[in-house]
């Protein structure tokens, strides 16, 4: 998008020194940690200088990995907090709009509309979809091609040169209500970071996990407090959905099950998963359960995008926190009737190879931030 819509510290790289300059971060605010992911431009090439991830629940009398109201100023000082520890050195940024806070979604424009009617029928139609009166949101759109020539696979949607008065043509519009966007405006400001514009996460994920494929993929980015399902053909998102079940769940129904504080079945959470848990037995069970109501809601997606477009999704995306759940891959792939693979960011950026098993293994969680500080550079 080319507008405004242009222990406490979870893990950082201290490891790797900044030089500044041509420099950028990826800030991703997500509802339980904040992630980012600062890289430079140099010779064509983009190579990582830092990242890290911090969670935001211990700022608002919470734990780790849980979803609590923050307050701008705790915000601020968390990022700040993970800047600092990260060793952050720009002020360069771009910073992510969560699916939540917006809306998405694909109309078909009247035919033989003239392209210079085209900003007022979108606007005017998009009262259909919005439920709050058009003067208070920001909406930005994009022409779908009907061609792979006219597309875009290696960025976010742009629009695409073609004939608008041909048939059926579809136009995808997202929509962000100004309170948010002067939310964040705020923040960034106070934070003392500068930007010039805020992206929708579903964007900057598609941007940093999906190479050249020409086929329909999946995106499937399991956070702490919803799982976004996106459909991506030819690069361009087709179709979104949110599943109210995430990780954070996966916590409360093993705290429940077993009896222990959200801590402690955080903690086995994160060391476990659906591996086999000598302490608590019944805890693989129990988060199995949950995974397979979430399984079933993205399938439900699946089906109903392939009945309506008569295309088979080729490769699903596994990204966010949750994704990297342990043992999470010993049962996905059984739950999708296509290839399944983790998602990670930094093969399309240069690292020190000794990072790179650690790169692989975090890669799902910092996808939106990556993808962030990649358009900035681009």
């Amino acid at each position: 998008m080319s507008n405004p819509l242009s222990s406490i510290l979870g893990k950082f790289s201290g490891l790797l020194k900044s030089s500044g300059g041509d420099s950028a971060i990826g800030v991703d605010i997500g509802s339980s940690a904040i992630k980012i992911v600062q890289i430079k431009k140099e010779k064509g090439r983009a190579i990582l200088e830092t990242y890290g991830s911090l969670s935001i629940g211990p700022y608002a009398e919470g734990q780790v990995g849980q979803v609590v109201p923050v307050s701008e100023e705790a915000l601020v000082a968390a990022l700040n907090d993970l800047l600092k520890e990260s060793n952050s050195t720009t002020k360069n940024a771009a910073v992510s709009i969560p699916a939540s806070n917006s809306l998405v979604f694909l109309m078909e424009l009247p035919r033989n509309v003239l392209e210079k009617d085209i900003s007022s029928i979108i606007q005017t139609e998009s009262r259909k979809y919005i439920p709050v009166p058009i003067t208070e949101v920001s909406l930005d759109w994009w022409i779908i091609p009907k061609r792979p020539e006219d597309g875009y696979t290696d960025d976010s949607p742009k629009p695409a040169k073609q004939d608008i008065n041909q048939e059926s043509t579809k136009v995808l519009v997202a929509a962000i209500h100004n309170d948010t966007l002067a939310k964040y405006q705020g923040f960034i400001k106070n934070a003392k970071l500068e930007t010039d514009f805020f992206e929708i996460e579903m964007f900057s994920n598609l941007r940093a996990v999906i190479g050249q494929e020409l086929g329909t993929i999946m995106i499937v980015d399991i956070g702490a407090s919803k799982t976004k399902v996106s459909i991506i053909d030819r690069g361009v998102i087709q179709d979104f959905h949110m599943v109210n079940k995430a990780s954070q769940d996966i916590t409360i129904s093993l705290s429940t099950g077993l009896q222990i504080p959200f801590q402690d079945a955080e903690d086995n959470k994160k060391r476990y998963g659906i591996l086999e848990n000598p302490k608590y037995p019944k805890a693989k069970e129990i988060i199995i359960s949950t995974l397979e109501y979430i399984f079933f809601e993205i399938n439900n997606v699946v089906l109903n995008y392939e009945k309506k477009y008569n295309k088979s999704v080729s490769k699903v995306i596994l990204t966010g926190g949750g994704a990297m759940l342990p043992g999470i891959m010993n049962i996905a792939p059984s739950k999708f009737s296509t290839e399944v693979v983790l998602g990670n960011p930094f093969t399309k950026i240069e690292a020190p190879a000794f990072l790179e098993k650690v790169l692989a293994e975090s890669g799902p969680e910092f996808g939106v931030a990556a993808g962030l500080a990649l358009r900035k550079l681009s």
